[in-house]
């Protein structure tokens, strides 16, 4: 048994120490480059909260004619107008995509997710809060 930072008993956890990492031959520092980890949780009185990953958040805020900026929102009145430019966004990808896209089958890891299928709670979210005049929100 170990003790802890301030000598208390420090139970079932055999943290690993660098030798034992590197036997493994795991380069944990290559398996998330690239990517962004942080969550964005988009937010409105007439619908749950949405969590994303902030790569796909923020291109969907892009999308919708906003900065990108986070945190941020949209006005009661501009809802309407981020969700058409949002559709129409989602439209073109879907388009472009469309015939390039590779079958289920050719994929290695798995059928692929298109950006409309993720961006579907969000339309949701607005065209709730556009029938409601409400604002959207969004926040790490």
């Amino acid at each position: 048994m170990r003790s802890g930072r301030l000598g208390a008993p420090v139970y079932g956890f055999d943290a690993p120490d660098d030798n034992d990492v590197a036997d493994r031959g795991v380069d944990y520092g290559s398996i998330f480059e690239g990517c962004t980890l942080m969550p964005i949780t988009f937010r409105s009185k007439h619908s749950p909260n949405i969590l994303m990953l902030d790569s796909v958040a923020l291109e969907l805020i892009k999308k919708m004619g906003h900065s990108g900026s986070v945190p941020g929102s949209l006005a009661a009145d501009d809802v309407a107008a981020a969700l058409d430019k949002l559709n129409a966004a989602l439209a073109r990808v879907a388009a472009a995509t469309g015939a390039d896209a590779p079958d289920d089958d050719e994929r290695e890891d798995g059928p692929a997710v298109s950006l409309a299928h993720r961006a579907l709670p969000l339309v949701e979210m607005l065209e709730k809060a556009r029938a409601a005049g409400d604002y959207v929100i969004w926040d790490r």
